[in-house]
């Protein structure tokens, strides 16, 4: 992904043109979002190639994650996936539809259910994980070390965890 304007150039602009609002709060914000933008392109290029939306692999990865036998319900999913309501009905249909996943009753609560992969969807982000995940590290190779990449990863997920803690 080329942008048209450069996240530097875009900086300089600020700082010309408007200096209170360029600081390093800015910066990171604005470079996270771009740095963001290139992973997704890479993702979803792959991503699209097997006729899934970002939405639905990310739901097929997180059912892929859980521990035997692999189900959440939708509320459970919604939340980690960190998508409205109406955004994980649109996923989980179109889901469904593909037999990907599969809903089966709840034991203790008969107003909700429980989804799961099915073996097609299991199969399914199995093959596609590996490429995302070398497409992501094509990207962040072609700015940052092994070491680099690292440290950020690591840098990133202490800053994450410390907000997360205070919000609970």
């Amino acid at each position: 992904m080329k942008p048209v304007h450069s996240l530097q150039s875009l900086l300089s602009r600020l700082q010309k043109n408007w200096p209170e609002a360029q600081c390093a709060e800015t910066t990171l914000y604005l470079s996270l979002n771009r740095l963001n933008a290139h992973l997704d392109a890479s993702a979803n290029r792959i991503i699209e190639e097997h006729n899934l939306t970002p939405g639905g692999f990310d739901v097929l990865n997180i059912l892929r994650s859980q521990p035997s036998p692999g189900r959440m319900t939708p509320s459970e999913l919604k939340e980690i996936a960190i998508v409205s309501s109406g955004g994980m009905t649109k996923i989980l249909k179109q889901l469904e539809e593909k037999d990907l996943i599969k809903r089966t009753a709840h034991e203790s609560d008969k107003r909700s259910s429980y989804l799961e992969l099915t073996r097609s969807g299991k199969s399914l982000v199995e093959r596609i994980t590996p490429q995302v995940m070398q497409g992501d590290r094509t990207t962040l190779s072609k700015a940052l070390t092994k070491q680099e990449i690292k440290q950020l990863s690591d840098t990133l997920l202490d800053i994450v965890n410390k907000l997360e803690e205070t919000e609970h």
